[in-house]
This record gives structure tokens, C-alpha cells and sequence, in this order.
């Protein structure tokens, strides 16, 4: 934008401007036309007037500036917005115009995905999304996230997402993934992804009983299992009571003891073993 302290003839400088305005007009449609929407400011709501900070004297010091302006569309409003420049007596050039949403990104966090979103209308508004898990994973309490008006979500999520029986999370609580192999104490080994192997539950020989975010576990012994197991089954000729443990080992069916004592009446026979 050029100065008008530059101007020489005085019925000019007294109609230079070093500002000019932005309006805007919300839309339902693109229907513009050199008679709709009426060009005054009756019609437009006004933004701003916009100054310069820098300005140049003459051709060879041509300075360029940048504005950045907020406007707060209705949430439930016209789905477009027409904007509009008024210049009055500014020597300028209008070099390039960006308009964009700010909105918070793509995110998955402790399991749950939410979409990216556009920010309040207002900059004092938040927006608070719902969100969804993961594959292989479920909910235990509702879902949302705050984003705030500079994009930026806000901390962490409310709400809950675990990895079924059968599924391990993976270190960065993002996916519901198979695990390499069981180890004995509760961290987990993952292998290396790359060879693009389906990597998505308990490989077959582990099991992972509840949910949460627990490491997929070794089947005892006597038992197998296959991929994406709750629970080991116990191998044939082998049992596992009701009332034990998942982590329990399968028993034999028949078992031989050598008998020390054998005594037996009229209604009952007492065999004692050792």
C-alpha cells in the first residue's frame, strides 16, 4: 500500500486512503451476479478496516504485508459465504487471498478415532465431538473430545475404549494388534510389522482372556488355541475344571495310582492310594 503523504495534487491527497474493508455475506448457494447480492453495506456484514503496517514511498520499495481476519459462521447457518474487498481511495494491490477453516485434525488416542473437526463459530466456543474405537476394541464409556478454537484438542478424551478378549493394545494405545509372544511378567514384545502380515489378534498358541489393555498370553501346558482366542482348549485326552483358572494347566482324563488298601462291604468299596 503506498502512502498518500506522496501525493502531490491536494484534490487527491484529500482522497487517498492507507485502508480499505472486508465484508462478508453468507450463502446458501453460489448465485452471485452483478446485481445479487446487493453491493452495500447494508446487505454485507462488515469485518474489519484493514491498515497496512507497512507502507512504500515510491515504485522501488514496494512493501508487502499480510492480514490474518476470524469470522464466526452460524453452525446451522448457509452452507457458503461471499466476501467482499472496498477499496476507497487506496493505492494498493490486493496479492493473494487465503481462505481456510481451522479445524483439529485426525486423532486416535487410547483407542478411539475422532474425526477431524472445524473449530466454534465463536473463539470463545468449544466443540466437543463424539468419537468411535479402534477394530478390536469396545467401548466402556462414552466418547468425546474437546477441540479448541486454535485447533488444538484439549489434554485427553473423556470416556473409554478397551481391546476385546483375543487383543492386545499395541505401545501407543492406537491399535488392537497380535502379539509375538507371551512373556512372564506383564510388558509384551511386538514384532516387526514390516513384513505386512496380518498382525491384528493373539497369535494361534495364545489367548488373552479379558479385556483391557493386558498382553496376549502363552496357553498352558496340555492346551492350544487358535488365532484370536479368549481361552486355550485343552488338547485331546486332556480336561480343565470349570472352576479353574484360564492360566491353568489340562489335566489327563485316566490317571493310574497304585493302590495300598482295597476294603469294601455290602454297599460300598474305600480304595486308598497313594
Amino acid at each position: 500500500m503506498r502512502q498518500c503523504s506522496r501525493m502531490v495534487d491536494a484534490a487527491n491527497l484529500v482522497q487517498c486512503k492507507e485502508t480499505f474493508n472486508l465484508y462478508y455475506f453468507p450463502a446458501e448457494g453460489d448465485f452471485a451476479n452483478e446485481r445479487l447480492p446487493s453491493w452495500d453495506e447494508m446487505t454485507y456484514t462488515k469485518v474489519d478496516t484493514i491498515a497496512a503496517e507497512s507502507t512504500f514511498q515510491g515504485k522501488d520499495d514496494v512493501m508487502f504485508n499480510t492480514e490474518t481476519q476470524h469470522i464466526a459462521l452460524a453452525e446451522n447457518g448457509p452452507r457458503g459465504v461471499y466476501f467482499a474487498i472496498q477499496d476507497q481511495g487506496a493505492c494498493l494491490t490486493i496479492a493473494r487471498v487465503v481462505i481456510y477453516y481451522v479445524t483439529c485434525p485426525n486423532i486416535t488416542v487410547n483407542y478411539a478415532f475422532f474425526e477431524e473437526t472445524p473449530t466454534a463459530a465463536r473463539t470463545t466456543s468449544i466443540v466437543e465431538p463424539s468419537g468411535r474405537c479402534v477394530d478390536h476394541a469396545v467401548e466402556k464409556s462414552k466418547l468425546s473430545y474437546v477441540c479448541q478454537n486454535d485447533g488444538q484438542w484439549y489434554k485427553s478424551p473423556r470416556g473409554e475404549c478397551v481391546c476385546q478378549p483375543g487383543y492386545q493394545g499395541n505401545s501407543e494405545e492406537t491399535e488392537c494388534i497380535e502379539g509375538y509372544r507371551a512373556l512372564p511378567s506383564a510388558q509384551q514384545e511386538f514384532p516387526d510389522r514390516s513384513d505386512g502380515a496380518d498382525r491384528s489378534a493373539c497369535p494361534a498358541g495364545q489367548y488373552k482372556w479379558s479385556e483391557g489393555q493386558g498382553p496376549c498370553r502363552s496357553c498352558p501346558d496340555f492346551s492350544h488355541s487358535t488365532k484370536a482366542a479368549a481361552e486355550c482348549t485343552c488338547d485331546q485326552g486332556y480336561l480343565r475344571s470349570p472352576r479353574d483358572d484360564k492360566s491353568e494347566p489340562c489335566t489327563s482324563e485316566y490317571t493310574s495310582h497304585p493302590f495300598t488298601q482295597l476294603d469294601h462291604n455290602n454297599t460300598e468299596i474305600l480304595l486308598r492310594m497313594i
